[in-house]
């Protein structure tokens, strides 16, 4: 088994197998069974999946800008063995159920990827139907900035502290404040990259299906920094509303022209440059129609957001099961012979 010693601590993978020879980095310890002791690996590997495994490491880490854990802590944590047999039995039931439990989590993420792209689809339509003059965006824009991304910490910032924002805080319409890294105490913030309510955000540098993703920024709590991979769109007033622009650059149309001209040897991390942004031809109506047309899109994101936010529900309470029964399996808690109970129950009350 590996586990994260530092970063995202406690994080766990089990090596079935490898293609070839390996070694580890330095963030990373290995723990071995000793399988002729009568250890079962299978079931040390759910032990370290327990909230007590979790707690322990939330009590053992220790740091003050870098947070870490020890491998002699790790050593220490206490846990309790039943026989061999015991344990490569509840090693084979969590096996089979935690499966079908992950089987029924994968369906229901699908299903949240589907209405995603049903709500880029849906108002992506709107205004590519809307019948209005379309302009390149350089005539309706002040100017394009972009941010600083200085050496942060490798953590959210908390209340308080400045954080400087990751390139995933901004998706197609999707603003995530907490998608930031915390700047260091040592270093002053530059406080003309802040973030305020009403900015439009747009990734200047990622996948090429989230090349180009905008956001107008809602109200949020924090004190926020941009970072440089991030341009911040200031639109001319009299031409377009700023919860308007993250619209019109979702459509086909738009999308076609910032992929066309993306840079980058990496698929994983393209790129565009201000001149790219600026030529982007869009659907730019009059600011009634564009009030008009906002309207409309929130009424569609509102129906597609109470489904997905029953479906974010049910994918909670799996996972919730799902950890309660491993804890209750390797604890000793249930009789893994003869317990059963079907993971689609836990939704009835969801």
């Amino acid at each position: 088994m590996l586990i994260t010693k530092d970063g995202s601590i406690g994080k766990l993978a089990y090596v079935d197998a490898l293609p070839g020879p390996a070694c580890l980095n330095s963030h990373l310890l290995i723990i071995r069974p000793r399988a002729n002791r009568g250890y079962v690996g299978r079931f040390l590997y759910y032990v370290l999946q327990s909230p007590n495994f979790s707690t322990f490491i939330q009590e053992e880490q220790k740091g003050t800008t870098f947070y870490g854990i020890s491998q002699e802590s790790i050593e220490n944590f206490p846990a309790f063995f039943p026989s061999e047999e015991e344990q490569q039995a509840i090693a084979n039931f969590l096996d089979k159920e935690t499966a079908r439990i992950d089987e029924l989590i994968a369906k229901k993420e699908r299903l949240i990827e589907l209405l995603e792209q049903e709500r880029l689809t849906a108002t992506g339509a709107l205004i590519t139907r809307e019948d209005g003059p379309s302009k390149r965006l350089k005539f309706c824009i002040l100017g394009i900035e972009q941010g600083w991304s200085p050496q942060c910490e490798n953590r959210e910032a908390d209340p308080g502290e400045w954080g400087v924002l990751k390139v995933s805080a901004v998706n197609y319409g999707r603003f995530r404040p907490e998608e930031n890294k915390a700047l260091p105490a040592t270093e002053l913030p530059l406080l003309e990259y802040e973030v305020h309510e009403g900015d439009v955000l747009m990734s200047r540098a990622n996948t090429r299906a989230l090349l180009g993703a905008a956001v107008c920024v809602p109200p949020f709590t924090g004190r926020l920094l941009l970072c440089d991979k991030l341009y911040r769109i200031i639109p001319r007033e009299d031409q377009l509303i700023p919860q308007y622009i993250p619209l019109a650059l979702q459509t086909r149309y738009s999308r076609f022209q910032i992929e066309r001209e993306a840079t980058g040897a990496s698929a994983s991390m393209q790129n565009i440059g201000q001149d790219t942004v600026r030529n982007v031809v869009i659907n730019a109506p009059t600011i009634y129609r564009q009030r008009v047309l906002i309207t409309a899109v929130a009424e569609v994101e509102a129906r597609i957001h109470s489904v997905a936010s029953r479906v974010v529900k049910a994918i909670d309470k799996l996972r919730e099961y799902r950890t309660a029964l491993v804890s209750a399996a390797v604890t000793g808690q249930i009789d893994v012979r003869t317990y059963h109970k079907e993971p689609e129950s836990v939704l009835e009350t969801a």
